[in-house]
């Protein structure tokens, strides 16, 4: 019976660190969605379609890979013994982060789907249409909640104020989103409908990545809060 015990102990124990050591190879993942992302914005500036399809599709090929990762920690979390009263915590910051990747490829697809004209987007750019400042601060913004989520290993306090700075993040690039679609609004007569339209929902979606990462700092903090931080 004692070496039965102490066998479930290791694998229990084996299966908390696969999914630690996984759920790390997820954040990369998710980190390297919004780093293609803001490429994506930089190739699309200078009409490089073929790099902004590219780059679209690398995305969605990271995004199905983390995707993958996420329902196997997800298993290796719920079937073990270890995690106790933070396991539902774990699920939903799993969740909420990967969600990050699903806004990245889906705002990626919607701009690579349909090339904006050459003459549209050089007028929006003279008017300082900056895509590339809000995927950017939408990168920072995942950067922070990534650094909120190691250092729950390492001191709770600071996990707590850096979840807290990811919300200050998110609402200075709600500034940016709203400076982006009021430059937008104001060359709606300059561009297609179509265009117009099509960028509109590209910004949302950016926005959208920091919204999900908001609601994961959320779960950093609430985590902190139940281990008495």
């Amino acid at each position: 019976m004692k070496r039965a015990r102490s066998f479930l102990n290791k694998f229990m124990l084996s299966n908390v660190h696969k999914a630690l050591s996984d759920f790390e190879k997820h954040l990369e993942m998710i980190k390297k969605t919004t780093e293609l992302l803001v490429k994506l914005t930089e190739a699309l500036n200078i009409q490089d379609q073929e790099s902004v399809k590219a780059l679209s599709e690398q995305i969605a090929h990271i995004e199905r890979e983390a995707d993958d990762l996420r329902r196997s920690i997800e298993w290796m979390i719920s079937k073990g013994e270890v995690f106790l009263s933070l396991r539902e915590d774990y699920l939903r910051l799993i969740d909420r982060v990967d969600k990050i990747a699903s806004a990245a490829k889906d705002a990626a697809r919607t701009i690579s789907l349909r090339k904006v004209k050459e003459a549209e987007m050089e007028e929006l750019l003279r008017d300082g249409f900056d895509l590339t400042k809000m995927a950017k601060g939408a990168d920072d913004i995942v950067v922070s909640l990534i650094n909120a989520i190691h250092l729950l290993n390492i001191d709770y306090h600071k996990a707590f104020e850096k979840a807290h700075e990811v919300e200050r993040e998110e609402e200075g690039l709600d500034d940016i989103k709203l400076e982006l679609l009021r430059k937008l609004h104001e060359n709606e007569d300059k561009i297609s409908p179509l265009t117009y339209t099509q960028l509109r929902e590209f910004i949302l979606q950016i926005d959208q990545i920091a919204d999900y990462a908001e609601d994961a700092a959320d779960v950093v903090a609430i985590m902190v809060t139940k281990v008495g931080a």
